[in-house]
């Protein structure tokens, strides 16, 4: 799988965002060792605390399904579902990813 698969990807799991507060969709990808692939997007809560990022989401979907390790994340975000970079991940992605 290249870049430009991994880009599609995230993008497509984008569109599932459910982001009514900040309106910045995310989409992320996570790409397994063995090959497999984990879409995930951000999904928001009322109350901050309770949202999900994107990469949490296909983090936690990996997990769900038995996979253990990890060989790359594909994080895509803009403003109201048009891509507009390359998203960071939040502190607390980083903590769950490592």
């Amino acid at each position: 799988m290249d870049k430009k698969d991994l880009f599609n990807l995230a993008k497509e799991a984008m569109k599932n965002s459910y982001a009514p507060y900040s309106e910045y969709n995310v989409g992320a990808v996570l790409l397994c060792k063995n090959g497999n692939v984990y879409k995930g997007c951000n999904i928001e809560n009322a109350s901050y605390s309770l949202t999900n990022c994107a990469e949490r989401t296909a983090l936690f979907s990996a997990i769900a399904n038995g996979e253990n390790e990890f060989e790359a994340i594909w994080v895509v975000g803009g403003k109201n579902g048009e891509i507009t970079d390359f998203a960071m991940t939040c502190g607390a992605c980083r903590q769950a990813l490592a």
